[in-house]
């Protein structure tokens, strides 16, 4: 009797240590897995933020290693006055050899004038650029004051193609002056700019041929001219 409860009772306690040593089993066994899985999210997360700061040294070195040109936005012709919007600009390498105006020297490009045709796209540099056209052999530049009444509807601009017409004026003895409307001159558009008064005029700086120079001067100075786009302008 003594010994049958002896045995009996010792049996759960042989259940109880395998159910433990199951348990530490079990343990060790999931144990390293989860360890493992968080060690390859952790060499992940590692990889993917020195990537990004690669990333991010890559990019800054590129934007502070370049410098902004100006290059125009459109084919630009000689005797054009440049404005904001013939402009647009594109990045050099920095210390890149090149001519090009940078952006910060804008004050050297802004209201000069073309010195040359320009295609569009092409880099601006000193030599594209002047204050003043220098005049043609054979030719010579008159200024022309002009109200509206004298001037096509249409906007002209520097390179235009115009002839300039004498008109009739009212003479200092009441008559009527008389011309010879066929008696007209070539010319090309330098510049446009408006008067300071308030008359409402503009000046048209025209290049015309020496010799008929002065007599368009003559008139103009007199009021007596008007000038149209010539046939395919």
């Amino acid at each position: 009797m003594s010994t049958a409860t002896s045995t009996a009772t010792a049996e759960p306690k042989s259940d109880k240590t395998r159910t433990r040593g199951q348990d530490t089993s079990t343990q060790a066994e999931i144990t390293p897995v989860r360890t493992r899985r968080s060690g390859m999210w952790l060499a992940a997360a590692i990889v993917l933020i020195l990537l990004g700061a690669i990333s991010g040294a890559f990019l800054y070195t590129t934007a502070s290693n370049t410098q902004q040109v100006f290059v125009s936005a459109h084919a630009i012709e000689r005797g054009h006055t440049i404005g904001r919007d013939d402009l647009t600009t594109i990045a050099l390498a920095a210390g890149q050899t090149t001519a090009a105006i940078p952006i910060v020297r804008a004050d050297e490009v802004l209201g000069k004038i073309a010195a040359n045709d320009i295609a569009a796209g092409g880099m601006l540099t000193a030599n594209d650029l002047t204050t003043s056209l220098p005049v043609a052999s054979g030719q010579a530049l008159v200024g022309l004051e002009l109200k509206s009444s004298q001037l096509p509807a249409q906007t002209l601009v520097a390179g235009d193609k115009v002839v300039i017409v004498p008109v009739a004026t009212q003479a200092a003895t009441g008559g009527i002056t008389t011309v010879d409307p066929s008696t007209t001159v070539q010319g090309t558009v330098s510049q446009v700019r408006p008067t300071t008064g308030t008359t409402g005029t503009v000046v048209v700086d025209v290049y015309v041929e020496s010799r008929s120079a002065a007599n368009v001067a003559s008139h103009a100075a007199a009021g007596a001219v008007a000038i149209y786009l010539a046939p395919g302008d």
